[in-house]
């Protein structure tokens, strides 16, 4: 089918972040707001006037919808033009009405982490509150992780202006980053889709060395970042007496157990992706592979695909596979969701975000005219048909942690590599298919740990002061050592001033989730293959669920797996196994 490269935003709102229909509806929210702030104060104890908590939690759990769609509005303007300076504006707007959101609910959080049980059971059974039940009771687990009430106020009224600012003025400076090759100007992210998937080494040399020097530029202001960012995070963690993934797993929903038993089996597991980084670098004519090589396409040029292709591609094999999931992203198509042009002025990377109000969503993308294009679509495309199994549930159970929220993503992807292969012509083909498979299995059990020890390391260079650009690079460069084994000829030690997600101020460690979703979903696939199509209700039901259960329970419950046993996680990379052995067959042939 034909379908537009470029995304449609006038079923969100009409007329840009300037136009009527946006500028009265965010100033609606912002007045609609301050009362929620005065109401929550003027609250009583659980059981004196319950009517009035009922009525305050249901408006507060309906106005999420609406703020959400205006920021997804905005945010999809800045992210699509990122000279837009009106869209960024109206971006950091719609997140100062969320931030003061944020405050209205601590007052509501400290009382419902704090009554007695008999009070808050009393109050969470009620008939009325039966549909935000599941939601109210995560926020009495998230107690020992709150600060005192005026503390925690106090908190989220100066992080706009600092927290959550630090955040923006990285956002902004990296969006608006130029590199120059051959005397014209790209963007980050075409820049990256030029070294990352060329098959001239070369080219790829050549544009990762601008690559590295333009975001070099800016070095002591993207440490001076970082240093405060995690500066508040050390001040913050003090005083909830707290470690720094404490929080991060409270709201991830699932246990530091889970989370090292995963990190033990992909250690154990990692040396054997060593053959495939020889392997390949032999196919490449290299000793060994650079930073700059790792996503260098391997087999047949006849692979390419164009954004016609890769939407051919991806309907065909979601449809034999898996019906809702094709439907839903043939809506996606017809009704114009995608921005996937390649050009200049955008922000660099990948991301899906639902539009409740209208039950549709949006993808962010830049199509490089590659298979790993089509596997990106794909993999947004899984985040959409997530967002629309939670439409009919109430937001506040619609909270899906990142570690779930990569379940259908890469379930999608799956769907799609699978395809891939099994439509292979020849082993040069063949070749290729595995190449893309292998190349995830690099990122998600070598990269993603990088930035996990990276992350962590940080905490223990920040308390000893201001961070170093040099310091934040040898960190950088030891951890790629232990996670790659050593296997590279050249390194990215200043790849951590190039990743938007070390620099994220709502959210920590926004790594570590990938590495679990691959895996975890790949528990989930197998179940789906090993089931058929009597799968698919299972499947829906365990989607809903990630919006407010537990990931062990969850696993436990849907897959009958025990997610705090490396054995489980290692019992995940059995596909990866299967495909070394093809690739290391094709590479002596």
């Amino acid at each position: 089918m034909q379908a537009s490269i470029n995304w449609t935003l006038d079923t969100i709102f009409k007329g840009g972040v300037k136009a009527p229909n946006f500028t009265q509806k965010t100033e609606a929210l912002r007045s609609q707001v301050e009362t929620f702030v005065e109401r929550a104060e003027e609250l009583p104890s659980l059981g004196e006037k319950d009517d009035d908590w009922v009525a305050l939690l249901l408006e507060m759990d309906a106005f999420q919808s609406e703020i959400t769609n205006c920021w997804v509005y905005a945010h999809c303007l800045s992210c699509a033009n990122t000279q837009d300076k009106d869209a960024s504006r109206a971006e950091a707007i719609v997140s100062e009405i969320y931030g003061r959101f944020i405050r209205a609910r601590v007052p509501i959080e400290d009382a419902l982490a704090f009554e007695t049980d008999a009070s808050f059971n009393a109050f969470v059974n009620r008939e009325d509150l039966k549909v935000l039940k599941p939601g109210l009771e995560n926020i009495r687990k998230l107690a020992p992780l709150l600060l005192p009430r005026n503390e925690q106020a106090l908190m989220e009224e100066l992080s706009q202006d600092g927290f959550h600012a630090w955040s923006q003025l990285y956002d902004r400076n990296a969006g608006r980053l130029q590199i120059s090759i051959d005397g014209e100007n790209f963007s980050s992210a075409q820049v990256f889709n030029r070294f990352s998937g060329s098959d001239d080494a070369e080219e790829r040399t050549r544009c990762f060395s601008a690559y590295k020097s333009a975001w070099a530029n800016d070095r002591d202001l993207w440490a001076s970042i970082l240093t405060h960012l995690t500066g508040t995070r050390i001040v913050l963690n003090k005083k909830r007496d707290c470690g720094p993934l404490d929080d991060v797993l409270a709201s991830a929903r699932m246990s530091r157990k889970s989370l090292d038993a995963m990190h033990n089996a992909i250690e154990m597991f990692r040396v054997e992706l060593l053959a495939y980084l020889e392997g390949k670098a032999q196919l490449l004519g290299l000793e060994q592979l650079g930073w700059q090589d790792l996503r260098a396409p391997l087999g047949s040029a006849d692979i390419s695909h164009s954004w016609d292709d890769s939407v051919e591609f991806v309907l065909t094999h979601f449809k034999s596979s898996q019906e809702p999931l094709f439907l839903l992203a043939k809506q996606a198509f017809e009704e114009s969701w995608i921005e996937a042009e390649d050009r200049p002025n955008k922000r660099a990377g990948g991301w899906c975000a639902s539009v409740p109000q209208n039950r549709e969503s949006r993808i962010f993308m830049t199509h490089g005219g590659s298979f790993g294009s089509t596997v990106t679509l794909a993999h947004e495309l899984g985040h959409a048909y997530h967002n629309s199994v939670l439409w009919d549930q109430p937001p506040s159970i619609r909270r899906v942690p990142m570690t779930l929220a990569e379940t259908a993503s890469v379930f999608a992807e799956n769907v799609v590599r699978d395809a891939a292969l099994a439509a292979a012509k020849n082993n040069d083909q063949r070749l290729a298919m595995l190449d893309a498979r292998l190349r995830s299995a690099v990122s998600f059990l070598m990269d993603i740990p990088t930035r996990f020890q990276f992350e962590m390391g940080l905490y223990d260079l920040r308390s000893k002061g201001e961070l170093d650009p040099d310091e934040l690079d040898q960190l950088m460069l030891d951890c790629q050592k232990r996670c790659f084994v050593n296997a590279l000829r050249e390194w990215n030690p200043s790849f951590w001033s190039s990743k938007l997600h070390f620099f994220m101020s709502r959210r920590s460690f926004y790594n570590f989730p990938y590495s679990f979703g691959y895996l975890f979903s790949s528990l989930v696939y197998a179940q789906a293959q090993a089931i058929g199509p009597g799968f698919e209700a299972r499947y829906v039901r365990l989607l809903k669920e990630t919006g407010w259960r537990d990931a062990e329970d969850i696993a436990m419950d849907h897959l009958g797996l025990n997610l705090e046993d490396p054995e489980t996680w290692l019992k995940a990379m059995d596909p990866i196994r299967k495909d070394l052995k093809e690739f290391k067959a094709l590479v002596s042939n």
